[in-house]
């Protein structure tokens, strides 16, 4: 049986939002006259507590694989959730990560003012799925070619490093928490150690590679292609 504390925060209403700036973001959000909740991530086998949507996730300060486990969990929700992701304007590398998700369906600068943000919180609910070939909206950022990543990069930088539970021992025991075989997970692997320059020929543990390759993936546009401006 759930707790009251899962009924009473489905049955809240306004944008659910999670941030490690709270008082800076909830200052930013008064000022959009937008109604909303902070919820706070829990840790052990879920990070997310059940929410109603949309979602506002407010990307800066936060551990990489704090955000890589939360954008996994997203994807694996029964219900599509309509996420929109604060980014700073200067880190466009965190855009190569964050639009993983098709639940993720606008990318906004944490500078965006609150008029606008207050526009785009107020559409989210209409928000479906994005196609795949379809990139989110970019608002108050330089839309960025981010390129292609392996379709299961998620599980694999999840099962690598998941975040407030124990990391795995050893590659075969990632792989079966991602529930690929092992020679599957190093393959999938092996294409994003290239894609984002990790050497392979340098041995890591499971969760000192996930961040080697975050860290890499989310580099200051070094591994983006072009700008495209409109």
């Amino acid at each position: 049986m759930e707790h009251d504390g899962t009924h009473e925060r489905r049955r809240q209403s306004g944008v659910a939002v999670i941030s490690l700036r709270r008082t800076w973001l909830t200052q930013r959000l008064h000022l959009s006259g937008v109604s909303f909740r902070h919820i706070v991530p829990q840790l052990g086998p879920r990070l997310l507590p059940d929410f109603r949507p949309p979602l506002l996730l407010d990307a800066a300060q936060m551990p990489l694989s704090m955000l890589v486990t939360i954008l996994w969990e997203l994807t694996r929700l029964r219900d599509m959730t309509p996420t929109l992701v604060l980014i700073p304007a200067d880190m466009l590398g965190l855009a190569r990560l964050v639009t993983l998700p098709l639940a993720v369906n606008v990318l906004l600068a944490d500078t965006v003012s609150a008029t606008s943000l207050a526009s785009w919180l107020r559409m989210a609910p209409q928000f479906g799925r994005r196609i795949r070939e379809t990139p989110p909206a970019w608002v108050d950022i330089e839309p960025v070619q981010v390129g292609s990543l392996p379709d299961c990069a998620l599980d694999v930088l999840h099962a690598l490093a998941p975040y407030g539970v124990p990391a795995p021992a050893d590659i075969t025991v990632a792989a079966a928490q991602a529930g690929m075989s092992r020679r599957l997970f190093c393959y999938q692997l092996a294409a994003l150690r290239s894609i984002t320059g990790v050497s392979p020929a340098r041995r890591y543990r499971p969760p000192a590679l996930a961040a080697a390759i975050c860290t890499a993936l989310t580099a200051p546009i070094a591994y983006t292609q072009h700008v495209v401006r409109a």
